[in-house]
């Protein structure tokens, strides 16, 4: 039976590889800098929570859920498809590389080719349905049937995502104030960095574990804390072969299977896993 190392049950947070006790290259340096970073990141995580909340108003907590991590998921479908585009922009547009054509109409075509997106799982992203749209338009009257329907428009395109994007705002009690406040909170500059899909996950995953926390018992329905996933992968601890990981959920235990220095393998998890929102793992 593999070792198994102690892990703090209390400890809800997304580990990175450096908290999780991966070797570093630089020594005890590189791990400070890493707890350094850890802590940065969980106060940036704190402050976005803290400033939803106060834009809740008078919607329950177990119903502010249903809109706020939704529009987080569609923040980061959006970002990978842009990072993407600009990757095979840069790409069509380098002499060296194997994309590069010199010819704009078939460069056009790369571009707007869905297999050049779904080859990495990224979903291509609709005008109406992109987050640079929805965010020029925030203030909009009628900004919540507009997140109806960049939601529609998404999984007309993408009949995986059936259930995932919920079109449910248009007549939902929310003011359009605060849709807007939602809207501008997940559009700060540093998503838009070169981590950001990474930074979104990480908030996903603080954002559930606090709307967990709220609901009690009930709130394992959803949400697996990060320690639970840690320790049950560290327990089988496989070496070899390929995991069979039907309750994936959006992959959690995949992700920290795939960071420990012990395991080496791949998993095949349902194709739904693909579909959900970032860094939650499904009880």
């Amino acid at each position: 039976m593999p070792k198994l190392r102690k892990i703090d049950p209390a400890d809800a947070t997304e580990p990175t590889p450096k908290q999780m006790g991966l070797p570093l290259a630089n020594g005890s340096d590189e791990r400070t800098n890493g707890a350094k970073k850890a802590a940065a990141d969980l106060h940036f995580e704190r402050e976005l929570w803290e400033a939803a909340v106060q834009m809740r108003g008078t919607v329950a907590p177990a119903d502010y859920k249903h809109y706020v991590l939704p529009l987080l998921f569609l923040r980061y479908l959006s970002l990978r498809y842009e990072q993407r585009y600009e990757q095979l922009q840069l790409a069509l547009k380098d002499s060296g590389s194997e994309y590069y054509t010199g010819d704009a109409e078939i460069d056009a075509e790369v571009l707007a080719d869905p297999s050049e997106y779904e080859r990495l799982n990224i979903f291509t992203v609709p005008e109406q349905a992109s987050w640079a749209y929805l965010r020029r338009h925030a203030r909009a009257d009628d900004i919540k049937l507009k997140l109806d329907t960049a939601m529609r428009l998404l999984e007309e395109r993408h009949p995986k995502l059936a259930g995932v994007l919920p079109r449910i705002y248009a007549n939902s009690n929310l003011e359009p104030d605060q849709v807007a406040g939602l809207i501008n909170l997940f559009s700060r500059d540093v998503f838009a960095q070169k981590h950001g899909a990474d930074l979104l996950g990480r908030t996903y995953e603080y954002f559930i574990s606090n709307f967990a926390s709220t609901e009690g018992n009930r709130g394992g329905e959803f949400f697996t804390p990060s320690s639970i996933v840690r320790l049950l992968v560290e327990m089988l601890a496989p070496t070899e072969g390929k995991v069979f990981d039907p309750a994936a959920g959006s992959a959690a235990c995949s992700s920290s299977r795939r960071a420990s220095p012990t395991t080496g393998i791949r998993s095949r998890s349902t194709a739904r896993s693909a579909s959900r929102p970032p860094c939650a793992c499904a009880a």
